[in-house]
């Protein structure tokens, strides 16, 4: 065991050592290009970074209480685990029980990180990166018993590692010397107690580069961080370089990905911040500097008005609404494909694609859309269940949609008619007009066979359902009958949301649809309790679920909008105190849980009875003498 723990350890070293020695020399074959030549000193600017304030700040709602005990005993199954005779003889006693065990004890606690540049050096050229890894103990024990473990684990490794020294930077850290830097690691005492860190290169003050993180604007802040493409072009432009060298298709995708503002000193910044600030959760996400790539990462300046919301049923237990360019994101992958596969790629691919189906797909289809995407479950077309989904998609030219819905259904009855259709069984697409409205049913002919997925246009709008119910339904609330719509909605009204200033939403009803969501749950819970119950009964935590009636009472909405705010965009999300509360909701939308838990347990299942079969235990065949009794036995008779 000691060998394998010490060929691990100086395995691992070897393959970072590899890969630091390449990063060295790309950058450091970059680096003078790039070296500043102004004399001005580069700013110090996080590249990514994040700060979470620990386990003990989450679940603070009381329908949580029980939950948060469950978690926090998972430390002492491990270490049960590790115990019992059965394990503790495989691992063997040189098994890092005290590093393992003190990690586990800690495990959750606050934790940060952040990686730092600032540029590169005048006269080496070299990257002036800089990071810090770093978690936070109660007290200086903890945090010098974990550096002794580790410690002992590299003295096994003997004097194959790099080599390391008492830290001239940290008192009480290890110093390691690497490329472009030096990494020191051990317990610190920072501004706010014992710390253990990993500090890398360029970080003369492991406390104040936090700063550089964004602020703490939200009540109650429980974690923030961010990523700044931007703080990253030194590097990412280096690259961006090396990739257009590689060849057009390369340069495609960087052009791509500069598009998106991924790349380049203007690229954006994504800020986030989650917290507790009142009696709701909340998390928001601010996209700095996204104005000017709005349209590679597609994102709409328009907003979603009343005649949208009216599309909508008021029983809507579900909704996502985005607005959207579809001329303009086809245009992209368009491009994309032709500077991809050469000229005349595409006019190749859009006649095969009119010769299957007989359609122009960027006239027939594209040029027809709107620029308005929703997608719904509700009680009125289907009881809210997986079946009830439906999708809505604006239409610019309705008249267009329904003359390429006809060409489709003649198309697809031909092609089938010569593979499937018999004397016995027909497949149809059958397209016919209701109330004024037009439909298309995929429609089976002589076979028990539960397959009707249907779409209509009703006005502006291309209605897609599962069911013809649900679509007959929903085409009849898209013709705009406000006083059955989401205009209607107490929920909405309730939690304030102006649809009419965001351009794209997303809201669930947990008083509706916990109660689908609410048994799978209590599946999951029943897990939880029964993995960290100690079989021995000392330990127990209870019930993690509270009672259907608790949980659902006064559940706060789930909600999330996307907003422009000047040249930055803001996704902000709103949700339940209680993370019981929201998984409830959320596994209830559709029936998504039933079904992902269902496929989970026919899966779990069909391995069962292979694993079985490959032992020998799957045949159910009656052998000889089984059957003879059988037969035999007067009670049978």
């Amino acid at each position: 065991m000691q060998k394998l723990i010490t060929s691990a350890f100086m395995g691992s070293g070897r393959i970072c050592g590899r890969a630091v020695a390449a990063l060295t020399i790309v950058v450091g074959l970059a680096g003078p290009a790039l070296a500043q030549d102004d004399g001005a000193e580069p700013v110090r600017r996080a590249i990514v970074g994040f700060e979470f304030s620990g386990y003990s700040q989450l679940f603070p709602d009381e329908n949580d209480a029980a939950l948060k005990r469950a978690l926090q005993m998972i430390p002492s199954r491990v270490k049960e685990i590790l115990e019992s005779k059965e394990v503790a003889g495989e691992i063997g006693d040189q098994f890092p029980r005290a590093l393992v065990y003190s990690l586990l004890d800690n495990i959750g606690g606050p934790m940060r990180m952040i990686a730092t540049q600032r540029g590169f050096d005048a006269e080496t050229g070299q990257p002036r990166l800089g990071a810090v890894l770093s978690m936070h103990f109660d007290d200086a024990g903890s945090a010098k018993s974990i550096h002794s473990e580790i410690e002992k684990l590299r003295a096994m490794a003997g004097e194959e590692g790099p080599p390391v020294s008492p830290s001239t930077r940290f008192p009480g850290m290890i110093d390691v010397q690497v490329p472009f830097g030096i990494v020191s690691y051990g317990p610190r005492e920072a501004n706010d107690g014992w710390r253990y860190e990993v500090i890398y290169g360029d970080i003369p003050d492991p406390d104040a580069v936090f700063d550089l993180l964004p602020d703490a604007a939200m009540k109650g802040s429980v974690g923030r961080g961010v990523i700044d493409f931007a703080a990253a072009s030194p590097f990412t432009a280096m690259l961006a370089g090396m990739a257009n060298m590689a060849g057009e298709q390369a340069g495609v995708l960087v052009d791509y990905f500069k598009g998106m503002g991924l790349l380049g000193p203007d690229a954006i910044a994504a800020e986030w911040e989650a917290g507790y600030p009142g009696d709701y959760a909340q998390e928001t996400w601010r996209i700095r500097r996204a104005g000017q790539y709005a349209e590679g990462l597609g994102l709409s300046r328009e907003l979603i008005g009343r005649d949208v919301l009216a599309a909508l049923p008021v029983d809507a237990s579900f909704m996502s609404i985005k607005k959207m360019d579809p001329q303009r994101e086809f245009a992209k992958a368009k491009e994309m494909m032709q500077s991809m596969g050469g000229a005349g790629s595409w006019d190749e691919v859009a006649a095969q694609i009119h010769e299957a189906i007989g359609i122009d797909l960027e006239k027939d289809l594209v040029n027809a859309l709107g620029h308005t995407g929703a997608m719904y479950f509700a009680d009125s077309t289907g009881g809210g269940s997986l079946l009830s989904g439906v999708m809505l998609v604006e239409l610019s030219n309705p008249r267009t949609m329904i003359e390429t819905i006809n060409t489709l259904a003649a198309r697809l009855n031909y092609m089938v008619a010569e593979q499937i259709d018999t004397e016995i069984v027909s497949v149809k697409a059958d397209t016919y007009v209701r109330n004024g409205i037009a439909f298309m049913e995929m429609r089976v002919r002589g076979a028990p066979i539960p397959s009707m997925p249907t779409m209509a246009v009703a006005g502006n709008w291309l209605v897609v359902s599962p069911t013809p119910q649900g679509c007959l339904a929903a085409a009849s609330q898209a013709q705009g009958n406000e006083g059955t719509s989401a205009l209607r909605n107490r929920m909405l009204n309730t939690i304030g949301i102006r649809a009419d200033a965001v351009s794209q939403m997303t809201v669930i009803n947990p008083r509706r649809t916990i109660r689908d969501g609410y048994s799978v749950l209590a599946l999951l819970s029943g897990m939880l309790e029964n993995a960290v119950r100690s079989p021995s009964g000392e330990r127990d935590p209870g019930m993690v679920l509270p009672m259907y009636s608790e949980l659902a009472a006064d559940a706060h909405p789930i909600m999330m909008t996307g907003k422009w705010d000047g040249d930055d965009y803001v996704v902000n999300t709103v949700a339940d105190r209680s993370a019981l509360v929201n998984a409830a909701a959320i596994l209830g939308v559709g029936d998504v849980g039933e079904v992902l838990l269902g496929a989970a347990l026919g899966v779990g299942v069909a391995g069962g009875l292979a694993a079985q079969n490959e032992h020998g235990g799957g045949d159910f065949d009656w052998d000889d003498e089984n059957e003879d009794e059988w037969h035999d036995t007067d009670e049978h008779e």
